[in-house]
């Protein structure tokens, strides 16, 4: 997410953007706007422009704005629905990753606790001496 878009500080851009404009646009809106079709409808042989701030506060604001049951969020604002889609894209795979080690850690966890009590030990303090190593090592 941060490769494609720079992390900016938004208040400062809604500060210097928030103008009300002709038919109701704020400046943010129409700074927004310009750098999605700068970025998005390239004509061919045309670099894409990079980011620099307005989209991306322009699509947070929206994004805390409306509940994910407004109007224009389901409808999928199209400034706002690539940003949108790679914001919830490396939010699920940030947090699926983390899931996936946690759960992969406590599956290792609970076999390694059946091994060592299905093959036992003499002793208890023996066989909990070797759960402790085998889960600290997991």
């Amino acid at each position: 997410m941060f490769a494609k878009y720079p992390q900016v500080n938004c208040e400062i851009v809604w500060e210097a953007h928030y103008q009300e404009g002709a038919k109701g646009y704020t400046l943010l809106e129409k700074f927004a706007n310009k750098e999605w079709q700068d970025y998005y409808n390239v004509t061919t042989g045309q670099e894409k422009t990079p980011f620099a701030g307005p989209l991306q506060c322009y699509c947070e604001q929206s994004r805390l704005d409306w509940s994910p049951f407004h109007e224009k969020y389901l409808q999928g604002d199209p400034l706002c629905k690539e940003y949108n889609m790679d914001y919830w894209i490396s939010l699920a795979a940030s947090n699926g990753v983390s899931y996936f080690i946690v759960g992969t850690n406590y599956f290792l966890r609970v076999l390694i606790i059946y091994l060592i009590i299905y093959i036992g030990k003499d002793t208890e303090s023996e066989q909990t001496r070797l759960i402790t190593y085998g889960v600290f090592i997991v």
